[in-house]
């Protein structure tokens, strides 16, 4: 059921950036770690024609930000080969009514070679990728089926990458196995040339016990690994090399806004379109609870007046209730949803790293302080 509703609940979604499942869950790696683990990750699923046509057209001309960004994400979105993405590239010559549109791919690396790496240099994309650190931290958790890890075949897609033009950016879970690493993962991360590295925390709740899994970390752990980590980038004192997420607090604890989704606080902005044009909030919560429709049925404006969002942005301004008046919030905005919501009991809560983000934050501005005060009195 769609109704309007024009209150001052509903955020503004014109700036929104979708988050395209391309190929579903499915999968060519079996990360230990991987929220897709119940999931079938075998499945053969593509998105098809119409609906990759739907979803130009009708995001074309209802987001106003330039550019407009669409991420291709997955599962793996590489097993939808190229000719998909020159269908993309199709589409949007015919819908993107000569607007500026940016590509996006999120991909673990192991299917890029040579040919495809020129394809997505030559066309603009820009592409992640996923990378936990040296051999033994990437291979703990990120394996084949057969439990062999994907470290080696990650690095050649890297060096395809590189060769064609790209300085990639990759995003980082930080598991038992990255604890004690700090150090060597930092500069593992640097040596590899990336733009940017983005840790964020392993933490799985296993569904037969209902306690975090052994590969996650707690809270003190996380807060820990992330100050160290940033000592060490301060240390470092490399502009082209960016901790993404300590990068985003820095610009807020020096009064800017932060943009990445974790610390923005509008996660609205970040919609997740399935393979079949299904609509709804980021993979951290279940679709069916916080479904808006189908792009295929539905325009943009009706997705985001949907039962299904509103009770999300409800649920979303309760939770953040629980912050106060949080000397922080401007920091983090309640910090990323994943980690206040339970998919096994459908219940929200104070986000479980709240405590460890306040030492990270009072760390960092004891640290910016002292440097500022420093350069005041040179």
């Amino acid at each position: 059921m769609f109704i309007e509703r024009k209150t001052a609940m509903n955020p503004d979604c014109h700036q929104m950036v979708p988050t395209v499942k391309v190929v579903s869950s499915r999968c060519n790696l079996r990360c230990r770690y991987c929220y897709y683990h119940c999931r079938d990750q075998t499945k053969e699923e593509l998105m098809d024609n119409e609906t990759l046509v739907n979803l130009t057209r009708k995001t074309v001309s209802y987001v106003t930000q330039k550019p407009i960004i669409f991420v291709w994400h997955g599962g793996e979105p590489l097993l939808a080969g190229r000719e998909f993405y020159e269908d993309i590239l199709r589409a949007q010559d015919q819908y993107g009514g000569g607007k500026e549109i940016e590509n996006h791919v999120q991909t673990n690396l192991t299917l890029m070679d040579d040919d495809l790496a020129e394809f997505f240099f030559r066309h603009g994309f820009k592409v992640g990728t996923s990378i936990d650190g040296p051999q033994p931290v990437h291979d703990a958790n990120r394996i084949f089926p057969n439990g062999s890890g994907s470290f080696s075949q990650v690095m050649r897609g890297l060096t395809s990458l590189k060769n064609a033009g790209f300085t990639p950016s990759t995003i980082s879970l930080i598991t038992k196995a990255s604890l004690g690493q700090e150090e060597e993962v930092f500069h593992f991360m640097k040596d590899l040339g990336l733009r940017s590295f983005l840790p964020k925390p392993c933490y799985e709740i296993d569904p037969e016990t209902g306690e975090p899994t052994e590969f996650s970390i707690n809270p003190q752990e996380y807060a820990d690994f992330m100050i160290k980590l940033f000592d060490l980038w301060i240390e470092n004192n490399d502009p082209e090399f960016i901790v993404r997420n300590l990068g985003q607090i820095m610009i807020a604890l020096v009064g800017g806004t932060p943009s990445l989704c974790e610390h923005s606080g509008k996660c609205w902005l970040f919609p997740t379109v399935g393979h079949n044009g299904s609509v709804g909030t980021c993979d951290s919560f279940p679709m069916g609870k916080y479904l808006y429709g189908n792009i295929n049925h539905n325009s943009w404006e009706e997705l985001f007046s949907s039962e299904g969002f509103s009770r999300f942005i409800s649920d979303l301004d309760e939770n953040k209730r629980r912050c106060g008046n949080c000397e922080w919030f401007n920091l983090c905005n309640g910090g990323c949803l994943r980690y206040s919501y339970s998919a096994e009991t459908e219940e929200w809560s104070l986000n479980i790293f709240c405590e460890a983000k306040k030492q990270i934050f009072a760390h960092m501005k004891k640290v910016i302080t002292r440097m500022e005060e420093a350069e005041a009195g040179a």
